[in-house]
């Protein structure tokens, strides 16, 4: 490990330790919610079939997916 990663690390535990002491807050908050498959490949101006490929899936079920639906993910 080089040591600007060494020294990313180090910080990133002294935040760490700062905020569960409750000297801190935190550094950054995540909101992690239903993903957007359909927004997903829009923004990489990719078609269904590329896309789905790229996830290892049919893409019948891509297409179920985007329109909410939860389909079971058979591999490719």
């Amino acid at each position: 490990m080089n040591d600007e990663l060494f020294n990313e690390l180090v910080q990133g535990v002294k935040e760490a330790g700062a905020y569960l002491r409750g000297e801190a807050d935190p550094a950054r908050v995540t909101f992690v919610g239903e993903p957007d498959p359909r927004a997903m490949r829009e923004e990489r101006g990719m078609s269904e079939e590329d896309f789905a490929a790229d996830l290892g899936i049919t893409v019948d079920a891509l297409r179920a997916w985007e329109r909410g639906r939860r389909p079971a993910f058979p591999e490719r």
